[in-house]
């Protein structure tokens, strides 16, 4: 269960943490094209049901809504299941529901009781490894023989190459020392949005307590032998954390800094092509990969 802590920044964090996450339309087009499309192809099931747990604003399945996809959304924040069902709303979307559900100690059902297809999008990584064990229980049981499984979460593994690790290690340690200034320089410049700025001034750091990178290996056990592996793939780490950066301007100054979006992204694939994920180590530098699942 969400400790208590979570839930309190979550209820209070939903609207400026869901504006940071979503991006402007550019920049998301720019990183999460690829992404979106595989994951709307992985769990496109036709006139099929989808659970979509930990469904935040419940954005990320407009698009398989649209398609004919049955969705229920389930989350623990009320705050983010009534944006959720306010954006749903506004945008026209049909075929969407939304529950409030302990989703650690109480069943998932929405409006059914099993899906085709279960997404989970950056919410295991605020549980505990038990939670995450009870966790698969419940998506075990929630999806269909032979229904897929797609997790998008923050990962971190064993380093496999010592020289690799420590070129990847400099890359990173560059790209965090260039955020930490940017931060420092954009709260002494007054250059934020006028919103995240007085979130920030109540302790808005667009992390939430919980939160934590999740051991590959683990996670594999976890899963056992109810599901087959069927894809394992680095998306994004530094793409990400750039454009959640830019998020931070005001809307004049974001303009400026959202056509570098994709160069970011396509710099990082050809990192990830190099062995990034493979070598980035059991350290702060996680990486935000796409596991799909097949229910035996």
């Amino acid at each position: 269960m969400a400790s208590q802590a979570e839930l309190v920044w979550w209820d209070k964090f939903a609207d400026v943490m869901a504006k940071q996450w979503n991006l402007t339309p550019a920049m998301n087009l720019a990183i999460r094209a690829e992404y979106e499309r595989d994951y709307e192809q992985f769990l496109f099931a036709p006139g099929g049901t989808l659970l979509d747990v930990g469904c935040g604003t419940g954005v990320r399945t407009h698009a398989l809504a649209r398609r004919g996809m049955r969705v229920d959304g389930i989350d623990f924040s009320q705050s983010q299941l009534d944006l959720a069902g306010e954006i749903a709303r506004r945008e026209g979307v049909p075929g969407m529901e939304f529950f409030r559900r302990d989703i650690v100690n109480e069943a998932w059902g929405g409006r059914f009781r099993e899906y085709d297809s279960v997404f989970v999008c950056a919410l295991l990584h605020h549980l505990t490894y038990e939670e995450l064990d009870r966790v698969f229980d419940r998506i075990a049981q929630s999806v269909k023989a032979g229904g897929h499984v797609y997790l998008y979460e923050p990962l971190v593994t064993r380093r496999r190459s010592r020289v690799r690790g420590l070129a990847f290690g400099a890359v990173d340690f560059a790209w965090r020392a260039g955020l930490t200034l940017y931060l420092r320089l954009g709260r002494a410049l007054g250059a934020f949005d006028p919103e995240i700025r007085a979130a920030m001034m109540e302790g808005y750091t667009g992390t939430s307590p919980d939160e934590h990178a999740i051991e590959y290996q683990r996670l594999e056990r976890a899963w056992g032998q109810r599901f087959d592996l069927l894809e394992m793939r680095p998306f994004h780490q530094y793409s990400l954390g750039y454009t959640m950066s830019v998020m931070l301007l005001s809307e004049r100054s974001r303009r400026f800094f959202e056509r570098p979006a994709g160069i970011v992204y396509r710099l990082e694939q050809r990192l990830f092509r190099l062995g990034m994920w493979e070598n980035a180590g059991m350290e702060k530098r996680w990486i935000l990969c796409a596991v799909k699942l097949r229910r035996r």
